[in-house]
């Protein structure tokens, strides 16, 4: 043979035929031979997460509306539905949310549904950057906006970047809104 002794031979070789990933072969250390560093997986970007969707409130005060107004607002649908970007101040992580306003109307047909659309609960956005927003429209699911947004990263310490897919059906009313890696 090439005069390495046995043990080291045939740990090597249980080491190259389990990969890179696989723990070290036991007795390796003893035959003189490294234990394989384990490779860390790949960090994989958050998965798509659904984003809280509720009625106005009390929290949504219209001098929250962010400025300046006129970067801060958009309709669409013939000015059937209009969008905002809220900065409630509080909490300083998370205080951006976005306002919709869309059919179907009360019972009066004068007002149109609110809607809230926060990170999660009450938690709103680390930052929204309203301007960069996107929108499609497909019949059968409706108005569709992606809007670049950060959320808190405690391990960074900063903001993550995502992006807020919020899709407004006015046939139906519903609004449903998820983040995603951007």
């Amino acid at each position: 043979m090439s005069g390495l002794p046995a043990g080291l031979v045939a740990a090597t070789l249980a080491a190259v035929l389990a990969g890179p990933l696989a723990a070290p072969v036991a007795g390796a250390e003893a035959a003189g031979a490294e234990p394989a560093a384990p490779h860390p997986a790949p960090a994989q970007p958050a998965p798509a997460q659904p984003a809280t969707v509720r009625p106005c409130g009390d929290g949504e005060r219209i001098d929250t509306l962010a400025e300046p107004w006129e970067e801060s607002t958009a309709t669409y649908a013939e000015g059937k539905i209009r969008v905002a970007a809220l900065d409630t101040v509080e909490p300083a992580g998370a205080p951006f949310h976005l306002l919709v306003l869309s059919p179907p109307a009360d019972e009066t047909g004068m007002f149109r549904q609110c809607q809230v659309v926060s990170l999660s609960g009450r938690t709103g956005f680390r930052g929204m950057d309203f301007p960069a927003r996107k929108a499609s429209y497909d019949p059968v699911r409706g108005l569709t906006l992606a809007i670049p947004v950060e959320v808190h990263d405690p391990e960074r310490g900063d903001g993550a970047p995502r992006t807020l897919t919020v899709t407004i059906d006015q046939s139906t009313g519903r609004v449903r809104g998820e983040t995603s890696p951007r």
